[in-house]
């Protein structure tokens, strides 16, 4: 939370990048990407979703999937705690 609230770009895009590095090792080969961020105001129709460059991070083939062969495993041992971490913890929303 040092970081998010008052450099938000700056904490999403260290964030991926560190994601990136360090978590190859239990995610398998990871990239940072460009991500569309949550629109505010999602009914508005004057701009579309602002582009997060360089704020996302893929994991192009997660290790742990494939090693449980099981997306509910996937889902609720490993991506819901870590967005419920970084939201928390961290300051730091995850789609």
């Amino acid at each position: 939370v040092m970081f998010a609230k008052p450099f938000p770009v700056f904490s999403a895009k260290l964030n991926a990048l560190a994601t990136a590095i360090l978590g190859t090792w239990l995610m398998g080969e990871c990239e940072v990407n460009d991500c569309e961020i949550d629109n505010p105001n999602p009914n508005s129709t004057e701009q579309p979703p602002p582009i997060g460059k360089n704020q996302g991070v893929l994991v192009k083939r997660c290790r742990f999937l494939e090693e449980s062969n099981c997306a509910s495993v996937c889902v609720n041992s490993c991506k819901i705690p870590t967005q419920k971490f970084f939201i928390e913890n961290m300051g730091v929303p995850l789609t």
